[in-house]
């Protein structure tokens, strides 16, 4: 098998495909890369650690004979990454790879494809079609929100859930929620729900920048997604997520408005002194302003004062600091609104179609 193409897309291609191959494991395997020339003059790069797997399809040129080999993940994206020639030549035969740029001439000894897993594509099976811009949007605003922890396994992914012509993104570690709600197409009107691994939709995110429509077929073990390019598949969370509806707070009495940047510094700025376990800090609105106040024990005390639009009444709620923060990162408006009722209750943030809920904690004292 003999091809061309350009050495920039093919880094791109690698750099993305070389995230799911694992650097080591029980099966050496996966640690390669399945080249596969198409009968269209195109070929495909595979990739899997069983837990995803990735096909990415790519123009070349003057593909001839196509076959398949496995080149060793790192060492092909190394070699193609540290070039600087335009474009890049290819010379496979008897599971060996001749590799020569404008700069050099290579090697890599290949393997035998029979050992390596199958990774399934989308099929003729019913699907979904969402903007792929809408997935990098709601996967930046979920992620974070997400469980590390082996205790309720079934929170430690990302809930979709497609519902006519809606679909939810949801994630939550129990201490805060993050929910957003996009348009789907849905023509067929699929009803389906999966947790889906971290890494998987990390992955699909990835993939679907500037991408007009996705695919995305849920199995009852996997999400398989199809952009232009690519057919990811990615294992689901066992486990039943929670009724993460009936635990968003609707009743609120009071709104408190502060500019977004001004409330991070000052938090940052008041976190400084915070308890290192809990990183509890104290909101406190009265008469037109915000007290971010924190109390770290020997470490000692701060309060930073904060302009605000304060309606409903004063009111004070402690929170760790840190999720507040991370709310602030994957918002791009000028100024935040939280949704208060009293210190007890949970804190509410919505921000066109996504919503974000914080448990509050009790205030360490000294």
């Amino acid at each position: 098998m003999r091809f061309t193409c350009s050495r920039t897309r093919l880094a791109d291609a690698l750099s993305i495909v070389c995230d799911v191959a694992p650097q080591r494991s029980a099966k050496a395997v996966l640690q390669n890369i399945k080249l596969q020339g198409q009968e269209d003059g195109t070929i495909s790069l595979s990739a899997t650690d069983m837990e995803i797997g990735l096909t990415y399809n790519m123009d070349v040129e003057n593909l001839t004979d196509p076959d398949c080999v496995l080149l060793p993940a790192a060492r092909l994206s190394g070699l193609i990454r540290d070039d600087w020639s335009e474009t890049v030549n290819f010379v496979i035969e008897n599971q060996k790879a001749e590799i020569s740029t404008k700069h050099g001439k290579f090697h890599l000894m290949g393997s035998d494809d029979s050992e390596f897993p199958e990774i399934p594509g989308l099929g003729e099976a019913e699907f979904v079609e969402i903007n792929g811009d809408e997935i990098v949007d709601a996967v930046a605003k979920t992620m974070f929100a997400a469980a590390r922890s082996d205790v309720r396994y079934a929170l430690n992914g990302i809930l979709i859930s497609a519902d006519k012509d809606n679909m939810d993104f949801v994630a939550s570690d129990t201490h805060r929620l993050s929910l957003v709600k996009k348009k789907i197409r849905n023509s067929k009107e699929i009803k389906a729900d999966a947790i889906v691994i971290p890494k998987g939709m990390s992955t699909l995110a990835r993939l679907s920048e500037g991408q007009e429509g996705v695919k995305i077929r849920i199995t009852p073990r996997e999400m398989i997604a199809q952009t232009a390019c690519a057919t990811l598949v990615a294992r689901l969370v066992e486990g039943q997520f929670p009724r993460y509806k009936d635990v968003i707070p609707k009743d609120f009495d009071k709104t408190v408005t502060i500019d977004r940047e001004t409330l991070a510094k000052s938090l940052r700025l008041a976190g400084q002194v915070a308890n290192e376990e809990t990183r509890s800090l104290t909101l406190s609105a009265s008469g037109g302003k915000v007290t971010a106040s924190a109390t770290g024990n020997d470490a000692g005390d701060a309060q930073v004062e904060m302009e605000a639009q304060i309606e409903g009444g004063d009111v004070s709620i402690s929170f760790n600091f840190v999720y507040l923060l991370d709310v602030i990162k994957v918002l791009d408006g000028k100024s935040i609104t939280l949704q208060l009722k009293d210190r007890d209750t949970p804190a509410r943030l919505d921000a066109g179609d996504f919503t974000h809920v914080i448990m509050p904690i009790k205030p360490v004292k000294r």
